[in-house]
């Protein structure tokens, strides 16, 4: 099995912790993250991690370039992101993913079954499969729901989103410019 890891992210969130180290180096417990998630993979049976790095990737080169840092039976290859490419953009760096991979972000802790997820994927024939987790969010009444997918998520998000447009487009028809309108993350 085989997967991407994409850990060329700025890591803005944590700043100013990742001016100076990168995200997927942020110790969790005595270890990197990233040395948790690929000890992860490793023992769901990957045994080839693409690593895509930008920023500070060297420190993270440095610190897989030592012994005993990536589980024995991972190959484990770079991909430099010499320019930004966005979220998912890094992918196009990375030769031969033609068959069933794995992709994920260098900052996610799961403890997710990747070879049932794989397994899930296959038995559906599906192009695509993502995993998500149900978490309570905040509504914009302030109370809080249970979001059991991220459909519901997403959708609720973009629904905001349109309806705050549509606000403010009914407003600036009206000759009130008003305040622009506020959405959610």
């Amino acid at each position: 099995m085989r997967a991407v890891i994409l850990a060329g992210g700025l890591g803005t969130r944590l700043r100013p912790y990742t001016t100076i180290i990168p995200k997927p180096l942020v110790p969790v417990g005595d270890r990197p993250i990233l040395e948790h998630i690929m000890g992860r993979l490793a023992g769901c049976g990957v045994t080839k991690i693409d690593l895509c790095v930008s920023h500070l990737g060297e420190l993270i080169q440095l610190y897989f370039s030592q012994e005993g840092m990536v589980p024995p039976e991972v190959e484990l290859d770079w991909h430099w992101e010499d320019e930004p490419q966005g979220t998912a953009g890094a992918l196009r760096s990375v030769p031969g993913l033609d068959e069933t991979f794995i992709t994920m972000n260098g900052d996610i802790l799961t403890s997710l079954d990747y070879r049932e997820l794989v397994a899930f994927h296959r038995e559906q024939g599906a192009t695509l499969t993502i995993a998500t987790h149900a978490k309570a969010v905040l509504s914009a009444a302030g109370k809080t729901a249970e979001a059991d997918s991220m459909d519901r998520a997403l959708g609720a998000t973009l629904l905001r989103s349109v309806r705050a447009a549509r606000a403010e487009a009914a407003g600036a028809r009206a000759g009130g410019a008003g305040q622009p309108a506020r959405t959610s993350r």
